[in-house]
């Protein structure tokens, strides 16, 4: 009960910092928002380096409202990617 509480709690967030994104794309919803932002997918390949895929037009307009950039992923990227399975070659 008390992680669906913190997942309410993160989704509220979310859902006040996407409101005017929301607003500005009528037929969007929280949970395409959600779609989108998973559909961005990163490797590493075998020399180390970590790429991701192109970011599209409305992936960068929804990480705008959380004020994050590309610049952002790619400085988040080396964190994420130590013993993480989906990271390895």
């Amino acid at each position: 009960m008390f992680i669906a509480f913190i997942g309410l709690i993160l989704r509220t967030y979310a859902h006040n910092k996407l409101k005017g994104f929301l607003d500005a794309n009528r037929p969007f919803s929280m949970a395409q928002v959600f779609d989108e932002l998973r559909m961005i997918k990163a490797v590493k390949t075998k020399t180390g380096m970590l790429l991701h895929n192109p970011i599209t037009k409305k992936q960068r307009t929804i990480l705008e409202q959380f004020g994050l950039s590309e610049e952002s992923i790619d400085e988040a990227l080396p964190k994420y990617s130590g013993e993480n399975p989906f990271f390895n070659t």
